[in-house]
């Protein structure tokens, strides 16, 4: 919702009229939450919002929240006049507005209040960035622990203000170019590079302070110095700062929380390749104890044969293009950051811009052995990374074991016939293998399809995971059905539920511990999942047979929860490395003046057992060390375990 609200005050204030805008109009300039009311700002006033045209405004704020949960109150402010119209209320030119003195709580009646567009952009834009802003006194000195943060790739003067322009709304709107992909273009261009103002940049900060403060649900938990480090910035903003700098700013910043999930997504990666630095090593770098193996891109074999390790690039040894990677990723730990940071470096392009300032499109590779023998090899950087073989896999394998590769957690069209289909073949094999290895997570579609295949008839219901939403305390209220009703999280008091499932989940509250107590009136109320079990549907069967899930450390968010559900359940046995741990419906918002896109989990998840997904990630039954040959693709060590274990040989 968010993104997509900033995405129209970007557009519109482009100049870029969107089919439907005439619906989009406000006869206010701002509107806030405010003890239990929202009050509008007109002609430089605020008033209590009571009525338009007589329509009572509670009357869509009370729908608006039961619709959308979180964020209810930014949605109230997009749509309010667009839910009146389409409601078949003609609303004219102009509309009456009831208010109420915030001085002396009088009733106001304004009539011929104009309803207009400029309105409308001027309330979303209050919402959107006036609002919510932390604004505060700064520290001016940057402590040297956090100096890394501040490194910058571009070191070219900054141009002259007048090059740079003011800001958007300092200008006149029909002075502002029309673009077509208004969130492509660069905000102004000064030697082909995207340049943000201090002011620009400080207000970027601002914003971002404001979502780590009132809606990032593990801020109390990581105890990082978020002051400081968006400080940093805020100090070494000089004359100004390319978008391509303050975006890895941003990710360093961030990487402190050590939180997988908290991070830049987009524009940054646009940037990068605008300016051409998206250039491929044309070999997978891939941790292997304290080495880097360079493997083959078809996925199996060296690159080099006889010389599996990656030693140097360029002359530099490669711990230390590991320490320039792991910058973006500071807090998170071993062996997770080097496995974030070998995936950064295959991007090398940008990392050898970094260093010399240059974009070279050859490089030199030192390779070396188990023996100490190295060579050197000129290497060509390359403009894509191929895809190796990424699909899932459905498959009986020998001496009647069922094998499930699962690739990512995707959407359900995505696998759902050759899912069911599948189900329906293996009913009589004798184990199931579930490998997981390398899935980053997604949606939660895959677990909730093949649980109830594990499900004894007439089992008692069973929570498979919880979870309290951050509430930002200035705005949020306390929906009957909670805040993560849309990931099937409820309440247990919620009125909606069954009186069986409301009774356990009453009981199942009273004795859950989490291990992290949430900080005092920062959460929701704690929220279940108990899986309903589809009935009289004649594909589903019990599966009694043994179930291995294969896993390592790429699994991460949805796939921590899959083998969070499975882990230490009768029947079922992991193997592999630990996973990356964690989970917490991760959302979006986007930075005003620079586009920048970050995202952070919004709500705190846990284990039924009150442990949370977080940082730790689960533990496998049996852990397996993948040997080189296994990390080159030639062998798969972990699987042969797994169906010895099937065949009752290990």
């Amino acid at each position: 919702m968010r993104t997509g609200l900033l995405a129209w005050v970007l557009i519109f204030l482009a100049g870029l009229v969107q089919a439907g805008s005439e619906n989009h109009l406000a006869p206010f300039t701002g509107l806030k939450w405010e003890k239990g009311g929202f009050v509008c700002r007109v002609d430089d006033k605020w008033y209590g919002l009571e009525s338009i045209n007589d329509l009572p405004v509670s009357d869509y704020y009370l729908r608006i929240q039961n619709e959308c949960g979180r964020n209810w109150y930014l949605e109230f402010a997009r749509n309010l006049i667009p839910e009146i119209i389409e409601e078949g209320f003609v609303l004219g030119k102009s509309v009456t507005l009831g208010l109420k003195s915030l001085e002396t709580g009088e009733d106001v009646r304004m009539e011929g209040v104009p309803l207009n567009h400029q309105n409308w952009m001027k309330a979303v834009y209050f919402s959107e960035v006036e609002y919510c802003r932390v604004q505060r006194p700064h520290a001016s000195q940057t402590p040297a622990h956090l100096q890394f943060i501040t490194r910058r790739l571009d070191n070219f003067p900054c141009p002259s203000p007048d090059s740079l322009g003011t800001g958007y709304l300092d200008r006149p709107v029909e002075k502002l170019r029309i673009q077509e992909e208004r969130l492509k273009e660069p905000l102004w261009k000064a030697k082909g590079i995207r340049w943000l103002t201090p002011e620009e940049a400080r207000q970027d900060l601002d914003q971002l302070e404001w979502y780590l403060v009132h809606q990032y649900a593990y801020l109390d938990y990581y105890k990082v110095d978020y002051q400081a480090a968006l400080d940093a910035i805020r100090a070494g903003l000089g004359e100004g700062i390319t978008l391509l700098d303050f975006g890895f700013q941003v990710q360093r910043a961030l990487g402190l929380f050590g939180d997988p999930h908290t991070r830049v997504t987009s524009t940054l990666s646009n940037e990068i390749s605008d300016r051409g630095l998206r250039m491929f090593t044309p070999f997978a770098m891939i941790p292997c104890q304290d080495k880097v193996l360079a493997r083959a891109m078809s996925g199996k074999g060296y690159y080099v044969p006889d010389y599996p390790y990656l030693v140097a690039v360029n002359g530099k040894k490669i711990p230390e293009w590991i320490a320039l990677a792991e910058e973006l990723d500071m807090g998170e730990g071993m062996p997770f950051r080097r496995r974030r940071a070998l995936a950064l470096l295959e991007k090398l392009s940008v990392w050898l811009y970094l260093v010399s300032g240059e974009n070279p499109r050859e490089i030199v590779c030192e390779f070396g052995n188990e023996a100490g023998k190295t060579v050197k090899q000129k290497v060509e950087l390359v403009e894509y990374w191929p895809d190796e073989d990424l699909s899932e896999k459905f498959e009986i394998l020998q001496e009647d074991v069922a094998y499930l590769k699962v690739i990512d957690m995707r959407e359900r069209e995505e696998y759902e016939s050759e899912f069911y289909r599948f189900m329906r073949n293996i009913k009589t094999t004798r184990g199931m293998i579930i490998d997981l290895r390398g899935n980053p997570g997604g949606k939660a579609h895959f677990l909730h399809d093949i649980y109830p295949f594990f499900v004894k008839p007439g089992a008692p219901p069973e929570v498979m995971t919880t979870g309290a939403h951050r509430m930002d305390a200035e705005v949020d209220y306390h929906p009957a059905k909670g805040y993560l009703f849309p990931r099937d999280l409820y309440p247990p008091d919620y009125p909606g539920l069954p009186a069986e499932k409301s009774e356990f989940l009453q009981q199942f509250d009273a004795q859950f511990h989490p291990e992290w107590p949430l900080p005092a009136g920062k959460f929701s109320s704690m929220c279940y999942q108990v899986r309903d079990i589809p009935q009289n549907k004649s594909w589903l069967y019990y599966y009694d047979k043994p179930v291995i899930i294969l896993q390592d450390g790429d699994c991460f968010s949805a796939t921590d929860i899959f083998l969070g559900v499975f882990k230490g359940k009768p029947g079922f046995h992991l193997m592999g490395q630990v996973s990356r741990g964690g989970s917490g419906g991760p959302f979006e918002a986007e930075l005003f003046h620079s586009g920048l896109t970050v995202k952070m989990p919004r709500y705190a998840s846990y284990r039924p057992n009150g442990k949370l997904y977080e940082k730790d990630g689960i533990q496998p039954d049996t852990f397996y060390e993948p040997t080189l040959s296994d990390l080159a693709g030639l062998s798969d060590g972990l699987l042969d375990l797994a169906l010895q274990r099937l065949k009752g040989k290990n």
